[in-house]
């Protein structure tokens, strides 16, 4: 699933944006905003893997 990008530029995620609004309108748009919106992307859960790795393996 999802929209691919054709090249690695601005071009082409404008572009792969269009397509996905297109596609995607009304409700079904809402639902995809408030799921991307609910993700937690804060550095708290990478962090704690990290130094958990980092006591691993300074033991």
């Amino acid at each position: 699933r999802g929209f691919v990008m054709n090249d690695i530029s601005s071009t082409a995620l404008i572009s792969a944006v269009h397509r996905a609004v297109r596609k995607c309108k009304g409700t079904q748009l809402n639902n995809i905003r408030t799921r991307i919106m609910s993700i937690d992307w804060s550095w708290d859960a990478p962090a704690k893997e990290f130094i958990k790795i980092y006591c691993e393996i300074s033991r």
